[in-house]
């Protein structure tokens, strides 16, 4: 499985790579994977203040399944504030289809950056809420709920190239385990931004992305 993503810069005013100023940027982009999942999403970072951001992004996902295509939705908002040497963001999200499989996310991670890169550490709350749809059995709406934890960090290789890497550990806590008699057939894909791939216990990836001028190119593989 891999996974190209490309991302177009529409606007920019201040310097991005200085967090201190006031302005914003905006953008444009789509991911797609080797099956056939496409995605689009929407964002926006705002600078409201000295060495604090606000950040805006929506995003629309459509995968393949075995019985029909699926469409989840993400409506995303954090802040980050620079308290120098590390600084903090905090967020939260809604994802997924209401008619199958949603969440409600909240999120925290503590950073600190220099010229050579930047790690993180990370924590995520998920309340998912899940329709059970079966042929024997009367559908049912099952809530559950998964704490994750993990780190990302970027490196620089040049001016214009850099690699990330990083991954999530999420513990549930419902047994995810799907009895025979439930039809999930509609929903599963094989794609990276399917519905079942939200559900996965740990996460890891890596990747390079490559800037020219105001557009860049992130080759990204992870399981």
């Amino acid at each position: 499985m891999y996974s190209v993503k490309r991302t177009i810069i529409l606007a920019i005013l201040a310097c991005c790579t200085n967090v201190q100023a006031e302005g914003y940027v905006l953008g444009l982009g789509s991911d797609g994977d080797s099956a056939d999942g496409r995605s689009i999403s929407a964002f926006g970072d705002f600078g409201i203040r000295e060495n604090t951001w606000l950040s805006v992004t929506a995003n629309s996902s459509r995968t393949e399944g075995f019985l029909r295509s699926n469409d989840t939705i993400l409506a995303d908002v954090g802040i980050d504030h620079w308290f120098e040497p590390v600084g903090v963001r905090v967020g939260g999200s809604y994802w997924g289809n209401s008619d199958i499989l949603d969440s409600k996310d909240l999120r925290a991670s503590v950073y600190a950056r220099g010229k050579v890169g930047s790690i993180s550490l990370d924590y995520q709350k998920r309340n998912f809420e899940f329709d059970l749809q079966s042929v024997l059995l009367r559908g049912r709406t099952v809530e559950f709920s998964a704490d994750g934890v993990g780190f990302w960090t970027r490196l620089t290789l040049g001016e214009k190239l850099s690699f990330h890497f990083g991954g999530m550990s999420y513990d549930y806590l419902r047994n995810l385990r799907l009895q025979p008699d439930i039809d999930v057939l509609a929903f599963v894909a094989t794609s990276r931004l399917s519905m079942v791939n939200s559900l996965i216990e740990n996460r890891i990836n890596a990747g390079l992305e490559y800037k020219f001028g105001l557009r860049s190119i992130d080759v990204t593989a992870g399981r």
